[in-house]
């Protein structure tokens, strides 16, 4: 059995661009031993990181699926947290994983708040990435395009242990996430609506069961529910098409990664 001793996958946003008071907009983290990756940084990231015990501070890197608000919209407030913070001065570097565009979203942010954006006073590494291999810190993390908005990427991070999550940030049903996801420890899936109300960019609880059993994951991880889930129980949906464990996602779980 591989194992990743001290890992772990907290969900600090399971919720959409809609607000409700029990789940956030789109962020996860993904710790192996001292390495913090953020997955997404959307509304609420930052007070969410504080209710689940992880220092701000720790974030080594941030891998961004697409640029819509509710998953890149704590980002300015995390660099400008940790330039502002007193009698704190960051010297490690941050390194930011995005799809085509982020240099210039970067830039953009930049002429509304100030050049600080992009120099901050400590090593700024910004990687573009669409269907390629990365490294980031210690882990491997390989891009597919994302049937969603324009620029928006899904991936797959293995750790070195070998355990992989794979993330597929929003999108739609695609052969292309079902071979990223081949095999994979952990599927991380977005499940916006209900089976009555299917899209081309956004995934049903029916859908995700088919891509997660055609892919062969260990484990499926439902998240990103719009409120229209309040009268369809998602998991229920997705068992009959996947007859593998499944998690229904919510803010602040802690998910051990090993397999």
């Amino acid at each position: 059995m591989k194992t990743a001793p001290g890992a772990e996958l907290i969900l600090l946003g399971t919720g959409t661009c809609i607000p409700v008071k029990d789940r956030s907009s789109s962020a996860y983290v993904l710790r192996y031993q001292d390495f913090h990756l953020l997955l997404d940084i959307g509304t609420g990231t930052l007070r969410r990181l504080t209710e689940a015990g992880v220092d701000y501070r720790d974030i080594a890197a941030i891998a961004i699926s697409h640029f819509h608000p509710d998953h890149i919209s704590d980002l300015v407030p995390l660099l400008f947290a940790l330039k502002h913070t007193p009698q704190y001065r960051r010297h490690e570097p941050l390194e930011i994983l995005g799809p085509p565009g982020l240099i210039s979203v970067l830039r953009r942010f930049a002429d509304v708040y100030g050049c600080w954006v992009s120099y901050p006073g400590y090593p700024l590494t910004l990687l573009e990435v669409e269907e390629e291999t990365a490294s980031v810190g210690p882990v491997q993390i390989r891009t597919i395009r994302a049937r969603h908005s324009r620029r928006a990427i899904s991936m797959r991070i293995t750790l070195p242990d070998g355990v992989s999550v794979c993330y597929s940030g929003d999108t739609g049903f695609s052969k292309e996430l079902i071979g990223l996801a081949e095999d994979t420890d952990f599927l991380l899936l977005e499940c916006s609506y209900p089976s009555s109300m299917p899209m081309n960019s956004h995934l049903t609880p029916e859908e995700a069961g088919k891509i997660a059993a055609a892919s062969r994951c260990k484990c499926l991880i439902l998240t990103h529910f719009y409120p229209l889930f309040q009268s369809e129980d998602p998991m229920k949906t997705a068992k009959k098409f996947f007859p593998g464990e499944i998690i229904l996602g919510t803010d602040l779980a802690v998910i051990p990664l090993n397999s």
